[in-house]
């Protein structure tokens, strides 16, 4: 169940990458042709951002079941340790509580 959950959301976070991809190479183009002129930190951080999400699907892409069982393992591991912390209750005064 929780399996199927993270497959669900890489899937809908591969479906994000892909059109933001679509998006930058797409910004990139326009300003190839002239039809929208990007300065020169806006043509950086775009060429930047496209290769990054290029990257990062690929990486999803590439990743088996095993890799996604323990990728789940992790986060539940990581759950688990953040509930059996003590914080702070930063509503009482002082110290002492």
């Amino acid at each position: 169940e929780a399996l199927a959950a993270l497959q669900a959301h890489d899937n809908k976070r591969m479906s994000q990458l892909q059109v933001m991809i679509e998006d930058r190479r797409r910004q990139l183009m326009d300003h190839k042709n002239g039809r929208r002129h990007l300065n020169v930190d806006e043509h950086a951080t775009v060429a930047d951002q496209a290769d990054v999400y290029t990257r990062k699907l690929a990486q999803m892409r590439s990743e088996t079941a095993l890799d996604k069982e323990e990728k789940l393992r992790e986060m539940i591991d990581s759950f688990k340790h953040m509930n059996r912390m003590d914080y702070i209750d930063f509503g009482k005064s002082g110290l002492d509580g």
